[in-house]
């Protein structure tokens, strides 16, 4: 009897559960989940599940969908982000994985991931080197809690980019007080201009000195 979710979020939090699980079983490294987390610098668009490997410095995206495969299809787009479909896929696609509950699918995702994870380059894992948004989730994610509750699409649990930015200029430079505002710009390299980045530093500057 397939097994089918009724909410995007309770499905999301199993199958993560399970990458983490098969992750954890084949290495060492130390592994961060982020529900939501921002992929656009002025959009409003999210990633459901965002995995950060703490250890080798690179991060996986997955996006989760009930049913609509081509919704899904269309969120992964042609980069290296995995969807996983709480149905049977109708049109097969290397990024696309059902899941109903048979033993099968599960491995097909869990071997996929973990291929992945032997040959990162070229299959789905980025560096947070070569990602533009790389060092802002490496650094604005730094001090957050794991959350497994991707897919939600309203609430606090889905930042700004702007917001995250800002975290990621105050955790960086909680660990380097020295840097200037054009080296944060320069690690950090977001995609923003320099005025903007400029901006957006001295506001999170300031608002840490006011929450002292």
């Amino acid at each position: 009897m397939p097994i089918k979710y009724k909410y995007e979020v309770d499905f999301c939090e199993y199958i993560t559960n399970l990458i983490i699980g098969a992750l954890i079983d084949s290495s060492r490294s130390n592994y961060q989940t982020i529900a939501e987390a921002p992929k656009g610098l002025y959009s409003n668009n999210h990633v459901d599940m965002l995995i950060i490997d703490r250890v080798k410095e690179r991060f996986l995206m997955i996006e989760y969908k009930l049913k609509d495969e081509k919704g899904l299809r269309i969120q992964i787009g042609s980069g290296k982000k995995i969807g996983i479909l709480n149905r049977p896929l109708k049109n097969p696609h290397p990024l696309l994985f059902s899941w109903t509950g048979e033993d099968w699918e599960t491995e097909r995702i869990s071997n996929h991931i973990l291929e992945s994870d032997r040959y990162a380059r070229g299959h789905n894992w980025y560096s947070i080197h070569e990602h533009i948004f790389g060092m802002v989730y490496w650094w604005g994610f730094l001090n957050e809690n794991n959350s497994l509750r991707g897919g939600t699409g309203i609430g606090e649990s889905r930042p700004t980019f702007h917001h995250l930015y800002k975290e990621a200029v105050r955790n960086l430079i909680s660990k380097y007080p020295n840097l200037t505002p054009m080296l944060t710009h320069k690690i950090l390299d977001s995609g923003y201009t320099y005025s903007t980045a400029k901006k957006h530093i001295r506001g999170a500057l300031k608002s840490e000195r006011t929450d002292e």
